[in-house]
């Protein structure tokens, strides 16, 4: 029965006025609710607090605005918070926290900031250690330990690009002199350029510093974009362009997907099993991870429909099985990382008489990596459980399979292209060929065959954007060691565990927590392993620590730190670098999976130890 129009205006105004209708509490103070959307969040205004909400409404479920009714406003409907009168209800003291609240909202990046360059200045002005003489630390390294501090502290309680954050290190690092600048006959700190020289520090005749602060040092600034890891990291991004172009990635994605999608659980053991498969023959990680499995990752994403923007938590659940997947299984073999002969080359050369090659490598990391490795993709999904339908995306991926045909003609290309840098990469040891240069040969090879043009190539801003602040956390990385910095925490760690007289194996555990947490202090794992695992070597020896303790700790815990920060090691960057996590996410998520790795290894990876006898 046809309802009589009075009475269909009156439902009409009734509905618009529960709708636009709006009312302040006193734990909102000043934020509206929408009564419509029961337990909702709150709903805010279009244009600030002063623009009423007349015709439109923030749905919570949608958040887009959604037009009410195009029927004119009534009496009946009210607008008590956001209007002039609304504003003049509330009281004097909510008005000053709405604004003071909405003031801070509007510049906590720039007060968090604020706070870090604080924490630096003060660090900046502390006096030397006592010790400092004695290992080398000067008041440079002092200097260049405050900025990076401080570069740390914005990285993880900001949201400022990191590539601003770490232009301004640069800057007023040169502009202090605080790097250390090359000279004719060494290298001194370049605040000291122009000074004269004393004659018996290292025997040298007496003279004047032949450098000067500002041109060396910024050339010392600017040194970082010419380094192999920045270009292996900025190819791995075009060759992952590639793979995603060609379609070739899709297809490798859909082919997991039909396999091992039977759960989310199931994507993310995927990703550690692909991993499993090429780490004992692709020595980098980062090409391994960005080469090669991250363009599977994105064409997962993709075919799930999941960005950034939109219906991320797939993708983010996809990114961080990726990128802990590349650090946990390069944990387990001899040839995962290329830090990884450099750990088994210091153990040998300071435990003359003890084995520590592939078999023993291999055999003490797989029951603790292994562990890890079933515990993360579960600790993941229950983290931010994404929605997820097993069978419905089985048969989807098994339709789409069937709908893209035999592989095309460049499918085909980029497979030989990719082949043959596997096999480069592989047999680096022989060929004597860089991992950034077989890098830069096979997006070559890619350009010349028309596989992915040089626009798209140009155009990457991820990659070049990444390139950019890359380059310079890479120089401050190795100006730290440079200037004895990582030396002297080394050392430092070392000393305060002797003094505190511990067993042994407490004195491991302690050594291998302070060796995991210093990676904060690098952007390339390699570059940890060069500067700290000979001094904490050392340490170990000086508290009598088994050698088959701390040596497969220190060995698996190179690759396994890298879970911190999001710049610890290339391949780590490139999967943060898709912006499914942001940086203070991906830090809290770190600091997670290093208490798994390090619960674990103290427990499990411990007594399996004892069980195989090493100790």
């Amino acid at each position: 029965m046809a309802q009589p129009k009075s009475s269909r205006s009156r439902s009409i105004s009734s509905s618009i006025s529960s709708i636009g209708s709006v009312s302040v509490s006193s734990a909102g103070l000043g934020r509206p609710t929408c009564p419509s959307c029961p337990g909702s969040p709150s709903m805010h205004p279009i244009g600030g607090p002063s623009t009423p909400l007349l015709n439109h409404h923030v749905h919570p479920h949608y958040h887009a605005v959604v037009p009410v009714a195009d029927v004119p406003a009534t009496p009946a409907v009210e607008h008590h918070n956001h209007s002039r009168h609304g504003r003049r209800q509330m009281s004097k003291w909510q008005w000053w926290w709405w604004w003071g609240h909405e003031w801070r909202q509007r510049h906590s990046d720039r007060l968090m900031l604020l706070g870090c360059v604080a924490v630096g200045a003060m660090l900046w002005t502390l006096p030397l250690p006592p010790s400092s003489a004695a290992d080398g630390l000067s008041a440079a390294g002092m200097h260049l330990l405050a900025v990076f501090i401080s570069v740390m502290l914005a990285l993880m309680t900001t949201e400022v690009p990191i590539a601003i954050v770490v232009s301004v290190a640069m800057v007023v690092l040169t502009l202090s002199g605080t790097w250390m600048c090359p000279t004719r006959d060494g290298s001194v700190e370049c605040y000291r350029c122009g000074l004269a020289r004393d004659p018996l520090g290292g025997g040298l005749a007496a003279g004047v510093y032949e450098c000067e602060t500002l041109h060396d040092g910024f050339k010392v600034a600017l040194s970082g974009f010419a380094h192999p890891v920045a270009w292996l990291i900025t190819c791995a991004f075009h060759l992952g362009q590639a793979v995603d172009t060609t379609q070739l990635g899709r297809r490798l994605a859909l082919c997991l997907m039909y396999y091992w999608g039977h759960s989310v659980v199931g994507l993310g053991y995927a990703l550690f099993a692909a991993e499993c498969l090429l780490a004992p023959f692709v020595p980098s990680n980062t090409a391994r991870g960005g080469g090669i499995i991250l363009p599977i990752v994105k064409s997962m994403a993709g075919l799930l429909e999941s960005t950034p923007d939109r219906s991320p938590a797939l993708g983010r659940y996809l990114v961080l099985c990726g990128a802990h997947a590349n650090l946990v299984i390069s944990s387990l073999f001899l040839t995962g990382a290329a830090p990884n002969p450099i750990v088994a080359h210091a153990v040998q050369s300071l435990y003359p008489g003890q084995a520590f090659g592939y078999m023993e490598w291999t055999t003490a990391a797989v029951v603790p990596s292994g562990c890890v490795a079933l515990v993360l993709p579960w600790l993941f999904a229950w983290m931010d459980p994404p929605v997820y339908d097993g069978r419905f995306v089985r048969a989807q991926t098994r339709q789409q399979l069937r709908e893209m045909g035999p592989m095309s003609r460049s499918e085909v290309q980029l497979c030989a292209v990719l082949g043959c840098a596997l096999v480069l990469w592989m047999s680096g040891s022989v060929t004597g060929i860089p991992e950034a240069l077989v890098a830069m040969m096979a997006l070559v090879a890619v350009l010349l065959l028309g596989i992915l043009p040089w626009e798209a190539v140009a155009k990457n801003h991820k990659a070049w954007d990444t390139f950019y602040w890359l380059a310079g956390m890479l120089v401050m990385a190795e100006q730290l060691s440079a200037l004895g910095v990582s030396k002297w925490i080394g050392q430092s760690c070392a000393s305060l565990i002797h003094r505190a007289a511990v067993p042994p194996l407490v004195g491991a555990m302690l050594l291998g927590m302070a060796y995991f947490g210093s990676s904060v202090l690098f952007s390339s794992i390699t570059a940890h392993a060069v500067a700290l695992v000979h001094p904490f070597l050392e340490a170990a020896r000086a508290i009598h620590c088994p050698a088959m303790v701390i040596a497969p700790l220190l060995a698996t815990f190179s690759t396994l730190c890298a879970c911190l920060t999001p710049f610890s090691t290339g391949s780590v960057l490139l999967y943060f670098a898709q912006g499914f996590v942001p940086q203070r996410a991906w830090v809290a998520i770190g600091l997670v999976v290093a208490v798994v790795d390090l619960g674990v290894y103290f427990t499990l990876g411990f007594s399996w130890w004892k069980l195989l006898g090493l100790f």
